[in-house]
This record gives C-alpha cells, structure tokens and sequence, in this order.
C-alpha cells in the first residue's frame, strides 16, 4: 500500500520549529517504505530510506546537492589531469582518489592490475560514506547493476587469486544515501558498518535503526521489523525514531575525535571509529584533565578540549546548509556587483522541501572534493571582533591578523596522540602496514602508555580572501612501493603475496634479511628498509611476484587543525615567536625513519607549501625545519637581515655622533658666549 504524500508533506511544514533540534518530539511519526513505496511492515524488505525521506523532501534534490554523497563521484576526470593529484588518480574526492595512508585505488577501466572494484570500495572506503552517488549509480547514471558498465563497476577483487571477479549487484543491492544515519539521534554506525562490509548493501540503512528497537537482527545478516515497536497505524514511534539535526557526535562518527556525554574522553566506552587523517584533533566540551588518557601535566590542563564544544556550538552551527535561509549568505561570484547584500533567499516551505546539503566549507589543505566550495564557512572574525579584542594588548594587532590564522595561537598543541607515519613497504606478520603515533610513549592502544601531544607545525598557506597566512598543521607521512607499466602504487594483495608465505609467516627471504636478532620472527623494529640490503631483498620478492622497477617513494600530506580551539591557554607571550628559539622555525618530526634509496614528494593543494627544508635528524628521522623568510615573513627578533644590520648600526653611531657632537658644539659656543662677556 502506497502512503499519500499530501498529509505527511503539511506535517513536515507544520513541524519546522521542531527541525533545529536533534529529536525533536515535534516531527512526525514517518512510516517506513522500501524501493517500491511499500511499508516494510508489510513487505519485510529493506528500508529506502529516499522513499521514506522522500514523502516530505525532495530527496533527488538533496543526493546532487551532497558532496558527502558523491566524494567526487560528479567531479571525475582523465586519468592525469586532477589538480594535485596522481596520474592515476580520476577526482579530487575519496572516489577516485588514491589514499597513501590505506593504500587502496579504485581500478581504471580494464587494467590488469585490479585493486578496487566500485563493490571493493563500499565495502572498504565506503564504510565512512553515507551512501548514494557512486555507491548507488554508475558512470552512465543509471543504477548499479542495470547494465555492463566499466569493470570497476561489475567486478570485484578475489582475494585469493587477486583477480577481479563479477559482482552480483541483485543480490547485494546499492546503497541509498542514509538519511538515518545524521538525522536519527542515536544512529548505530556500527552495525551499518558491519553490514556493507559482509556485501549486504541494501541492508545497511535498516542496520542504521538497530538501536531504535524498531528492527531486530536475523538469523542469516539481515533485519526484522519488530512490530510491536510501530505505532497502530503502521509508523515509527517519534520516541523511539527521533528526527533532527545531526549532531555533533553523528560528524564525529566519521571526521575528527567527538564525545558527548558524561563518558570521559579516551575511555573505551567512548571508542568509536576515528579518522586517522584528522591529527588528533577532539572536539569536546569534557576537560583535558577528566580524560581518561595518562596524559603528561594532567593536572595543569583544566581547560575544554574545544571552547566551541563548550559553548554549545555545534558542527552544523558552522558548517551549515548553504541555502538555510536563517544563514544565507550569496557568494560574491554570484551575487550582483551593485548589491551589497540581496535579500533574496528560499521560504520556509522551500527550504524544508529541498533542503541542501552541500554544506559551508573551510580552506582544505589536501586535495578534496567540492573545492568550489572552499571558503563558503564563515571564518574567526564573522564572528569575533578580532581587533577590538585583541588590540587591547597585542601591539600592531592587525599585522597579526594578516599574518596569521586564529588558529596559529589558538591551536597551541594537541593533547592526543596522531598518525606520524604509516610505511607500507613492508608488513607485520598478519598483513598490515607498520604506523607510527606522534604524542605518545608506547603502544597507542595501551592505556598505560604515557600521552605527551604535540605542537603542531606553521604552513603557509593562501586563504580564500587572497592573503597568504600561517596556519598550524600536522605532517604524515606514508612510504609505499611503486612500479609496473605504467607505474602505479603497488597493490595490498601484491605486497602480501610477496612478503609473507602465509597467514601469520613472513617469507624466507625477507626473514632472512630483515631478521636482525636471527630469533626466526620480526618485531616493530625490524620491520624498517633502512640499509640498502633490505630494500634489495624485499624488491627481489616484489620482482618474483611480477612487479616491475619498484621503488620507494614518501607521500607527505599536510592536515589544517582547526578544531581544538582553547581560549586563555592560547599563545599569548611574545618571546614564542620573537626570540631565537621562534615557534614560527621550530623543527617538526615528519617521519620516524627514511627507508633507503627513498624519495619524497608534498602532496598538497597548490595553496599550501612547505617554506623550509627536509633534512635527516641525528636518529634517522626525517625533520622539517620552517623558514619565515621562505614563508614570506620578516620575524623582529628572530630573523636577521645583515643590511638591515648594518644600516641600524650605522644610523645608531650616526645619530650617537651627532648628538655628541651637536653637545660638543652646544658647549663650545657656551664658553666662548662666558668669555666674550
């Protein structure tokens, strides 16, 4: 039986007040439908969540207005020619971008070397996506599966033979993009998760709702409505499927460290996927000293992990829909010349009907998708009157503003530990790539293991009003093999195949090399190319395997920390930067150790560089060493200019000599005016 849309669409006006807050009791019971219009009640199949979204809101509109949906799905090019990016790569975005830190790549075409298929890639990258675009249509629009399309999107990866295979999409079906999973309070993720990994895509949005009480797991992976849970008239219960905004705690179910809620920070209660690429950065109202790691000077870090958090400003208060009409603001590139502010923007009714969801933007530093966007949040100073404020006691405080990010002085350090490296030229005995942590002593998954933090590093980089300013960032970096014809990132299944002899067994021939203690087993710290007979021995395998002129090559990505933000604890003194030891030059670690023979490259976007120089610490690490100079900055202080010097110097002896003699002068005429008298 098919819903009329007319009385639920007169519900969703009436319930708008009840949108701006997260399970609000204000917004209506909703039954759910599946593909076919149908109430899952009835039908038992998966739930849609574009049909049962889509009796109030436009949800077509909403998919192209996405840019979490499609991660540059709609903005794919040839091979070669993404700004910043690989000769591989075929967009900015995660889809069709290759990610250093996972090693995976999205097959082009017909190549042999298959790593991703379009299924591969739900299953694995598709697992911090919220569903639709590439995971639901294919290149020619149509749905996955409805015709032969390229064989990235009919084949998938079979990991024993490492050859592509043809994916049944009938029986996994798509993923639609998953409403529940930002709008429902209490979104279980992780049952989502479980489901697109296990190839059950059509399921994942219903695994969404396991912690409603309105479905139930089956037997055989899939769901069972409970229907004892649903109103008499078929529809969810407001209590147990509360509608709203996305909260903060459902951004951080992919982006950056949040916690809500009385669970301390760092307590395994609060586990929850983190972004390894985020450096670190929380976003909490807690205090650093109530959270449960062993932090260096616990007691003295009595501040909020964020002020923001603790202000009660939320993700979506910053980075929110760019046609929320209570927000709106035209961009200049469309906005009339002789307007100064057009007052034009969508109704109400508009606005709840086809809300989008290409939502306000920051500067990236790393290539990402929808970069046409960068820009479109409001910064610091929308908000804060950083001159009245800071020209209270900062001389010359709009040089500073110029000069500076916020950031720079509000994101002094970063009390978590972060991804310093991940190296995937060689792997652990069970698969996987070696990773370093930045800020922490020991094992990262130890809670004995002590939490120094870190000081994040200054990168010029051009902001979107055109001013170029330093900006506190984090550096990883990922050492992987390239080779073949053309060259490409050596694939997890080739690297795998040539260095291990089995489940849980390195080969031979790397134990023998890499075996420093001869104990017939490689720990952590064995497991580095960091002599030129390793490199040979573990490039002979790769060779065995097929893989031709490997090398070795770092990937240095730059990560904006923008989240973080402290308020009194922010730098305040002048010696930071105007003194020898300048935070603005200070060294920063950017990788452990460098594998022999290796090069490395900055993977950034052209409006981030790396003002300074790579040289190799006393222990083998690879240390960036800043330069304000390169950056473009002249620091009083620190810096020094030899002409500047001299001329100093000079007027200073200049000015001396004319004072004394101008005394001197003053003093003989005064004897002769005594004489003359």
């Amino acid at each position: 039986m098919r819903l009329p849309a007319g009385p639920v669409v007169a519900l969703a006006l009436g319930a708008l007040v009840g949108l701006a807050h997260a399970g609000s009791p204000m917004h209506p019971d909703v039954p759910l439908l599946d593909t076919e219009g149908n109430r899952v009640l009835e039908t038992g199949k998966p739930v849609s969540p574009v049909r049962t979204c889509g009796q109030c809101h436009d949800a077509e509109f909403i998919e192209g207005h996405d840019f979490h949906a499609t991660l540059g799905f709609d903005e794919r090019k040839a091979p070669g020619t993404v700004p910043g990016g690989r000769p591989w790569d075929t967009s900015a975005g995660p889809f069709g971008r290759w990610d250093p830190a996972t090693n995976r790549r999205l097959a082009l075409g017909d190549e042999t070397s298959f790593d991703l298929g379009v299924a591969d890639w739900i299953r694995t990258v598709g697992l911090r996506h919220v569903g639709g675009g590439p995971a639901r249509l294919g290149e020619s629009g149509k749905p996955l599966g409805s015709e032969s399309g390229s064989l990235p999107e009919t084949h998938a990866l079979d990991a024993a033979t490492g050859r592509p295979v043809r994916w049944d999409w009938a029986a996994s079906g798509t993923v639609e993009l998953n409403c529940f999973l930002c709008h429902v309070a209490g979104a279980r993720d992780d049952a989502r998760r479980a489901t697109l990994a296990a190839g059950r895509f059509e399921w994942a949005a219903t695994a969404t709702l396991a912690g409603t009480g309105l479905v139930a797991p089956a037997a055989d992976g899939t769901y069972a409505y409970v229907r004892e849970a649903f109103t008499r008239w078929g529809a969810t219960d407001r209590t147990r499927m509360p509608l709203g905004r996305p909260t903060a705690a459902a951004c951080g179910a992919c982006h950056l460290d949040v916690v809500e809620g009385p669970v301390p920070v760092g307590a395994v209660e609060a586990a929850r996927p983190r972004d390894p690429r985020s450096g670190g950065q929380v976003f909490s109202a807690q205090r650093v000293s109530d959270s449960a790691w062993n932090l260096r000077d616990k007691e003295r870090r009595t501040h909020v992990f964020d002020v923001h958090a603790e202000r009660l400003v939320g993700c979506t208060d910053c980075h929110h829909s760019l046609n929320d009409p209570a927000r709106f603001v035209e961009a200049d590139v469309s906005r009339p010349r002789h307007l100064a502010y057009d007052a034009r923007r969508a109704s109400v009714g508009e606005f709840v009907r086809r809300p989008s969801h290409d939502l306000a933007k920051g500067t990236s530093s790393r290539p990402h998708a929808a970069s046409a966007l960068d820009g479109t949040m409001r910064r610091c100073d929308a908000c804060h009157d950083v001159l009245e404020d800071h020209g209270r006691w900062l001389p010359s405080a709009r040089r500073h503003a110029q000069a500076l990010s916020c950031e720079a002085c509000h994101v002094p350090e970063v009390p978590a530990a972060a991804v310093a490296q991940t190296d995937w030229t060689v792997l652990d005995a069970a698969g996987r790539p070696m990773v370093a942590w930045r800020g922490v002593s020991g094992p990262v998954d130890d809670p004995a293991s002590l939490v120094t933090g870190y000081q994040p590093v200054l990168l010029p980089r051009k902001e979107s009003d055109g001013r170029t300013r330093l900006v506190p960032h984090t550096l990883e970096t990922t050492w992987t093999w390239w080779g073949g014809s053309p060259e490409r990132p050596v694939r997890p299944f080739d690297l795998r195949a040539a260095l291990l002899a089995g489940p849980g067994v390195h080969h031979r021939d790397v134990l023998a090399a890499l075996d420093v203690d001869r104990d017939g087993s490689l720990d952590p710290s064995e497991l580095r190319l960091d002599a030129p007979a390793k490199v040979a021995a573990v490039r002979a395998r790769l060779e065995a395997v097929g893989i031709e002129r490997p090398r070795i090559v770092g990937t240095i990505e730059p990560t904006g920390l923008h989240h973080g933000i402290v308020s009194r604890e922010a730098t305040r003194s002048c010696e930071a930067c105007h003194a020898d030891g300048s935070l603005l030059a200070r060294p920063f670690e950017v990788a452990r150790y460098v594998p022999s023979g290796a090069t490395t490259e900055l993977v950034a976007d052209a409006r981030v560089w790396l003002a300074g120089r790579l040289v190799a610490g006393a222990d083998g690490s690879l240390v960036y060493e800043p330069s304000p100079k390169e950056a473009g900055r002249y620091v009083l202080g620190h810096d020094d200019a030899g002409w500047i010097d001299r001329l100093g110097l000079l007027l200073l002896v200049g000015t001396a000599l004319g004072v004394a003699g101008h005394a001197a002068a003053r003093a003989l005429a005064a004897r002769r005016a005594r004489r003359s008298s």
